[in-house]
């Protein structure tokens, strides 16, 4: 697939899309599929190769006929990621050590968590604008065992 032109649009907490701007298929990486057990927790990575001025990344859910919604923003230069409406610390972990990858952490999972993450990229600006989001993102499916 080749390249796009992303699509500018401003960021906020309770932020909800039906745009998904996309700059390459190999920018963004996270896994595909994800397995999980209930009330266990499980870790997704992300990792791009945009550069380390890419240093801000977002998390995203989508359950299936649904926009996209924002779970939690973080970036190497703050302490405490900042959550969309809602969601919070208690069910979602959010780590970015390093520009080039971060991880988010699904907590005491149960089978509302079945659905799909994406993680975005994006450099530090002024105002936020939407990210480059992973084109597949990771279907995360949990299981009774």
């Amino acid at each position: 697939m080749g390249k796009s032109a992303p699509i500018i649009c401003k960021h906020s907490k309770d932020a909800t899309y039906n745009k998904i701007c996309v700059t390459g298929a190999n920018d963004v990486n996270q896994p595909n599929v994800l397995w999980g057990e209930i009330g266990k927790s499980t870790t997704i990575n992300c990792s791009h190769t945009k550069g380390v001025d890419y240093n801000q990344m977002y998390w995203y859910r989508q359950h299936q006929g649904e926009t996209l919604k924002l779970i939690v923003f973080t970036a190497t230069y703050i302490t405490k990621p900042e959550f969309g409406n809602e969601f919070n610390e208690s069910k979602f972990l959010a780590s970015k050590m390093v520009p080039e990858s971060g991880s988010l952490t699904v907590k005491n999972l149960d089978f509302t968590d079945s659905t799909m993450y994406f993680c975005a990229t994006s450099q530090r600006e002024g105002e936020r604008q939407l990210p480059c989001l992973s084109q597949r993102g990771t279907l995360l499916t949990i299981l009774c065992l």
